[in-house]
């Protein structure tokens, strides 16, 4: 539901990003696959504008997207950006938004793994005082990486190469 900003004449939305990178409008009920946005054209549209910064009163609304005098605020349950797809060398995240691949810039932090995000976005969008992360989808960690995992030597393997883990503290 939109909230009339009166004193700018904004129009205010909130959306929840799930870990998943399901993306929902927040009064959504429930929030499943069938509930949230699926338009390819839209969510580029969302994920390209998107950026960290605090709403002045709502704390957990820590990200941004701005549309005109819309203004699309944001929480998320892990990061913002969530890779759903892994595709010839390249992670998927939003619609078809995309960054390379590159093994090196995995981590792992609670169980859940990440990917350092290279300078590319427009803002960083989450944060661990080094590093800009965005999650591996679940999903996507064991049906591409899962069998190739090796804990004991913090390592796993990736088109027949081994890789180094890099763990994050919490």
């Amino acid at each position: 539901m939109a909230k009339l900003n009166r004193i700018r004449r904004l129009r205010e939305y909130f959306y929840e990003i799930d870990e998943h990178g399901q993306l929902f409008l927040e009064e959504t009920v429930p929030k499943n696959i069938t509930s949230c946005f699926k338009d390819i054209k839209f969510l580029d549209f969302f994920y390209t504008r998107l950026k960290r910064e605090q709403h002045p009163h709502l704390k957990e609304y820590t990200h941004l997207s701005p549309c005109g005098p819309e203004r699309n605020w944001i929480k998320v349950q892990d990061t913002p950006i969530v890779f759903h797809t892994l595709q010839e060398d390249k992670l998927v995240y939003g619609g078809s938004l995309c960054v390379d691949f590159d093994p090196h810039l995995l981590f792992v932090r609670n169980g859940r793994f990440y990917f350092r995000i290279q300078d590319h976005l427009p803002s960083p969008v989450w944060y661990d005082g080094k590093h800009n992360l965005g999650l591996i989808k679940s999903s996507l960690v064991l049906s591409a990486f899962a069998d190739s995992i090796d804990f004991s030597a913090n390592q796993f393997m990736y088109k027949h190469r081994h890789y180094p883990l890099h763990f994050l503290n919490k």
